[in-house]
């Protein structure tokens, strides 16, 4: 989970807000890892799906996970992404994100950014 240390005016002193990653499949760069490994290359080379390994807190075992990377899907999470940091800095509380990578993208099921 990130966590992000804030405070507002009917909260007297800082108040830690929690991320909790398990509401996510998996994270951007867990995505393009795994659509980058030699394995998936050989095995479908033209495929634009892959399968990403991810787990529901209700299951013990792991599901996979279809997501469409195609031209599409690619804009969607880019726009979702654009959308998150934009609301971050108009928020009543500003946040900079200052460590934007794939490895801070959380994807949900429906193949967009969280």
């Amino acid at each position: 989970y990130g966590v992000m240390v804030t405070s507002d005016e009917y909260t007297p002193g800082s108040v830690a807000v929690r991320i909790v990653m398990e509401r996510a499949e998996c994270s951007l760069q867990e995505l393009l890892m795994e659509t980058q490994s030699p394995t998936s290359m050989l095995s479908s080379p033209d495929s634009s799906s892959r399968s990403v390994g991810s787990s529901d807190s209700s299951d013990s075992h792991a599901v996979p996970l279809r997501i469409d990377l195609n031209l599409r899907n690619k804009l969607r999470i880019a726009a979702s992404v654009a959308s998150g940091l934009a609301h971050l800095h108009t928020a009543r509380v500003s946040v900079v994100h200052r460590d934007l990578k794939p490895g801070n993208i959380l994807i949900r099921r429906q193949g967009d950014g969280v």
